[in-house]
């Protein structure tokens, strides 16, 4: 297979755009823009033949050392083809990464072979009924929605960028309780505005008393709707806004042809969350590879 590492600046846009959007894996997170957007330009890849498969390899360096990583905001990447990726194939991508990467640790997309190392995604199948989703709900999710209705909490959808920024910035670097560092929202700063500028990212919003409760970025690319950033108050947790967004967004879009992309989670609370909209597991392959000089590998297990 003749497959060439290239760096960055040397990358044919058009030709990888084109790969990427036809490629099996439903997502966007390979686009050469947004990779742009969440590593700051700095990615190379390794790239089959006149792009008929790529691999992006986010980069960084510290202390001398050149790893792979994962970057925020894309919760999988790997390999990118029309064409089934095989055992074969995913084995001559890897051992294609070049030796000067030290450390290896990012996440496959779902089109991988099967692996025992692997995350959890889930997804549900929007191509149904109002009355069919709202069935496959738990009892316990039926239960919050309705102590939502209750609450007359507002629904919207909106394009209003600066004011879901805001509302991020507000949560995500609160003094006392800051959930994300500057840099992670300085990178959703510049996918959100690359996302709005291509059309395929929306706002929604829950208010309760006019005050804004749970906003959520989607991304509608392809067949998905990709639950990208989901943030809410702590006053949105006691109103139940959070599920009964995700309820008036699944209802809105049922009996479309495209799938509810919910990003997750490791995290168990979250996961079972989700699990009880009826989602089900689409998990996805992890790759680690440590060539760390011997003293340093312990940092890295």
């Amino acid at each position: 297979m003749n497959i060439k590492y290239i760096k960055q600046a040397a990358i044919d846009k058009a030709k990888w755009d084109t790969c990427v959007i036809q490629a099996r894996c439903s997502h966007p997170y390979a686009l050469s823009d947004y990779l742009d957007a969440i590593t700051d330009a700095r990615w190379n890849a390794l790239v089959m033949g006149d792009y008929d498969a790529v691999m992006p390899l986010p980069a960084r360096q510290k202390m001398g050392i050149q790893y792979v990583y994962q970057p925020f905001y894309a919760q999988q990447l790997g390999i990118y083809s029309s064409k089934t990726i095989d055992v074969s194939l995913e084995q001559a991508f890897i051992q294609a990464i070049p030796k000067h990467y030290s450390y290896i640790d990012i996440q496959l997309n779902y089109t991988h072979p099967v692996s025992k190392h692997q995350k959890c995604n889930l997804i549900l199948d929007l191509n149904q009924t109002r009355d069919a989703l709202y069935a496959n709900y738990s009892n316990n999710l039926k239960r919050n929605i309705q102590k939502a209705l209750q609450h007359n909490l507002q629904f919207k959808k909106h394009d209003e960028l600066q004011t879901f920024l805001s509302f991020a910035k507000q949560i995500m670097l609160n003094e006392k309780h800051a959930i994300y560092s500057t840099s992670i929202y300085s990178s959703l700063e510049k996918i959100s505005k690359m996302l709005f500028s291509k059309g395929i990212a929306h706002i929604y919003q829950v208010s309760y008393q006019d005050e804004i409760c749970t906003m959520m970025l989607v991304v509608e690319y392809r067949n998905r709707l990709i639950n990208l950033v989901p943030l809410t108050t702590s006053k949105g947790k006691e109103v139940s806004s959070s599920p009964f967004l995700y309820h008036q967004l699944i209802q809105q879009y049922a009996e479309s042809p495209i799938y509810f992309d919910f990003e997750g989670s490791e995290i168990a609370g979250v996961k079972q969350f989700y699990k009880q909209f009826g989602a089900i597991e689409e998990n996805y392959p992890i790759l680690k590879i440590n060539r760390l000089p011997i003293w340093m590998r312990w940092l890295k297990k």
